[in-house]
């Protein structure tokens, strides 16, 4: 029986998924970290 779900694509649906919670992760430290320190940036 041929299965909807394929492995052989299951793969690179789930490394499409890594790769934006990944991103999204960064992002969100990034944007933590702006929020802590925005209230004395300090840039050269």
């Amino acid at each position: 029986p041929k299965e909807p779900f394929n492995l052989q694509n299951g793969w690179i649906l789930w490394a499409g998924i890594g790769l934006l919670g990944a991103v999204g992760a960064i992002a969100a430290i990034g944007a933590v970290q702006a929020l802590l320190n925005g209230e004395s940036p300090q840039r050269e």
